[in-house]
């Protein structure tokens, strides 16, 4: 053993300095211990909310036809949802089947299962610009108990899940690409009257933090 830590008094016994570094040696490594298996809980938590047995419960006969792509059909679920309580919990089941590590995650995922990227570009919170309020929906509901299922997110609040909702419509203009799409057909004008187009470098990066933020 190393001299420094376990050094001999005179008969052969462990010094009070030995003993010393050696429990705090042991409580070092305890400390890693207990931390580890810490991680170890919630990553199993994460796996589990990931991988739900809710799969199993979901009816072979859901007839949705997901994503939704425009008011219409959006209508159409809201009209069937008020009907069909059993079409409700069928619906939480599929979304709470998506996973996800965090709210915004599980948000992301659910709401990509259920609205294309493009109608998401004309829905808000409220409904201000003659858009779909999606405050006001029947849908809302059953995302917050989809939300909810996840193992890590059961005592999330509505604000909570109102700031992720309002994230994902936010961004919907900047995913699939759109926001290299947009800087494409835009040119900056600068002092002058001298027109700067974006480089391809610039283009690239700008799809790179694209992807970045979805």
């Amino acid at each position: 053993m190393n001299q420094s830590i376990c050094s001999e008094s005179g008969n052969g016994t462990l010094d009070s300095n030995a003993l010393r570094k050696i429990v705090e040696l042991l409580t070092q490594v305890n400390t890693s211990v207990n931390t580890l298996a810490e991680q170890v809980r919630h990553n199993t938590m994460v796996l589990q909310s990931m991988t739900s047995s809710s799969l199993a419960e979901i009816p072979d006969d859901l007839d949705l036809d997901l994503p939704i792509a425009n008011k219409q059909a959006l209508d159409s679920l809201e009209e069937e949802l008020q009907q069909n309580r059993t079409m409700q919990k069928s619906l939480v089941l599929l979304l709470a089947s998506k996973g996800g590590s965090n709210i915004k995650d599980v948000t992301r995922r659910i709401m990509t299962t259920l609205l294309t990227n493009q109608f998401m570009t004309s829905i808000n919170w409220t409904g201000q610009g003659d858009k779909v309020a999606f405050g006001k929906l029947r849908l809302l509901k059953v995302i917050a108990r989809a939300i909810r299922r996840n193992s890590i997110l059961g005592n999330v609040t509505d604000a909570d899940i109102q700031k992720e909702i309002v994230r994902c419509l936010h961004g919907a203009l900047d995913r699939d690409g759109g926001r290299l799409v947009r800087m494409r057909k835009r040119s900056a004008t600068v002092s002058g009257g001298v027109t700067a187009t974006i480089t391809r470098p610039a283009q690239e990066q700008l799809a790179a933090e694209s992807d970045l933020s979805e």
